[in-house]
């Protein structure tokens, strides 16, 4: 652009541009999951209701608590979505992960998350019956085990049955809602999703 006597806009550096493009590719993936369950709810006639992060944030939906070092954590979910089943909901908090968020930071959301669990916290602004928090592995080039890895790490907090592990192969390839492709804290062995109204 600079040959062409042109200025980018606002001081725009190539670093934003990166960190743009890894914007769109974590949005994208979201969608990817949200189409999975959309057409996994639709296969059983489910009602699947679905609230971006752009919504949440709107609405104040936060879980704030604080680390080990004292620094404040805050978790707002990628979305958050609920499937009403024979009179039932169950509500699910997601987060997409692409492998770009530490060890310790991750820990930490697991920690807040089993805060806002067990406190209730999370009826206060959500309707749902039950609470999980999905957390979908979109990306692994960063670390091929990311998926493990993340269980692991969540099994180190003491994090149980709320945590629930897939991988982009199970969301692109499989029915997320009737097929055993989940890991659960906690647990060996893969899982289907139980609802409420089952």
């Amino acid at each position: 652009t600079r040959e062409r006597g042109w200025e980018l806009a606002g001081g725009w550096r190539a670093r934003d541009t990166e960190r743009e493009a890894t914007f769109l590719d974590h949005h994208l993936d979201g969608v990817d999951v949200r189409i999975a369950f959309t057409l996994a709810c639709r296969r059983r006639g489910l009602q699947l209701k679905w609230t971006d992060e752009r919504e949440l944030r709107r609405r104040d939906v936060v879980q704030r608590t604080r680390d080990r070092a004292g620094q404040t954590v805050t978790v707002i979910p990628d979305a958050y979505f609920t499937i009403a089943s024979a009179g039932a909901m169950d509500g699910f908090a997601l987060e997409v992960d692409r492998a770009t968020v530490s060890e310790r930071r991750m820990r930490a959301r697991f920690r807040a998350y089993g805060h806002w669990a067990a406190g209730g916290g999370y009826k206060k602004k959500l309707a749902a019956e039950s609470f999980r928090v999905v957390l979908a592995v979109t990306d692994t080039r960063r670390d091929p085990g990311r998926l493990e890895h993340l269980k692991a790490w969540c099994e180190a907090e003491r994090g149980g049955s709320l945590f629930w592990f897939l991988d982009r192969g199970a969301i692109e390839s499989t029915n997320v809602l009737d097929d055993a492709v989940w890991l659960v804290a906690g647990q060996s062995g893969t899982r289907t999703v139980p609802l409420s109204g089952d």
